[in-house]
């Protein structure tokens, strides 16, 4: 299950100035204990957790990490199923993509819909500032 983590840090600038910041993580875990620990642990416990919320509706990474300059995307598909009665019903699928920008994900898209999702289509796609821990 994916988690999101808002973790708080209090920081030096490069101005030598104290700055309180706050990050957000999405984390793969089996529960919020374990996603809030790795965040912890990825911070070196220098920092406070602030909230874990379970992200329900979020699919597995539609691909991997590739370079360290990679951002997280949220992107939204969407397909449309005619019920017995005749009304339309719109499944949503949110799914994080790792790219570095709007371009490469476009490219990146164009091969995952290519892999037999012809029938979805792409209703929102979001940049993120979190990090996939």
């Amino acid at each position: 299950m994916w988690y999101k983590i808002k973790a708080s840090q209090d920081i030096k600038t490069n101005k030598g100035k104290d700055k309180h910041v706050i990050k957000y993580f999405l984390c793969d875990s089996v529960n919020f204990a374990e996603a809030g620990y790795r965040v912890m642990k990825h911070l070196n416990a220098d920092c406070e957790i602030e909230d874990v919320m379970l992200m329900k509706t979020l699919k597995p990474s539609g691909n991997i990490k590739y370079a360290d300059t990679n951002k997280v995307f949220i992107v939204k598909f969407a397909e449309d199923f005619v019920q017995e009665d005749g009304t339309v019903k719109i499944m949503k699928y949110p799914v994080p993509f790792y790219a570095n920008n709007n371009t490469e994900l476009q490219k990146i898209l164009a091969l995952y819909l290519q892999q037999g999702l012809e029938n979805m289509r792409i209703t929102t796609v979001s940049e993120t500032q979190w990090e996939i821990v």
